[in-house]
């Protein structure tokens, strides 16, 4: 009974130590961050960063978390038509001090006729850190891709 038990435990110790660590969850980070958008709440938005962010956006100028929440309200404050995003994460690759996720956005302007346009696709790269509040992203790097044309 004893030389059992010792086997289960030794089998047990195995499968945990095999076992991958555990990472962010990126579909429900992204959905907050759609959520916020959605509804123009810039600190839901805001709650995925860490208070060290650094946001690149190739062209421009590199924002921290100050920035970004600023460029949000100015952006709230002047967009007339509404955007809606929707992204696809193609990799995610985490141990139990970093995560980087990569996904392609893309933005779509609600049109008068009804059918979304697409005006944007963006690739990013996210970088996440476990903090108190759970994972969040404190580096991302946005590269628009070019316009198409029709």
């Amino acid at each position: 009974m004893k030389a059992l038990a010792c086997a289960l435990l030794l089998v047990i110790a195995a499968g945990a130590s095999a076992a991958e660590p555990a990472g962010p969850d990126i579909a429900k980070i992204f959905a907050t961050w759609k959520a916020g958008y959605e509804s123009r709440d810039v600190a839901k938005i805001l709650s995925i960063y860490t208070k060290d962010l650094k946001f690149s956006f190739q062209g421009q100028p590199d924002l921290d978390l100050n920035g970004l929440r600023d460029s949000y309200i100015t952006d709230f404050e002047s967009r007339h038509p509404k955007w809606t995003w929707a992204s696809v994460t193609e990799a995610v690759h985490a141990d139990s001090r970093l995560a980087i996720a990569i996904s392609t956005w893309t933005c779509y302007e609600e049109t008068l006729l009804g059918a979304p346009k697409m005006t944007m696709r963006i690739r990013s790269i996210d970088m996440l850190k476990p903090t108190p509040d759970g994972w969040k992203i404190f580096h991302t790097i946005n590269y628009p891709e070019p316009p198409t044309t029709p």
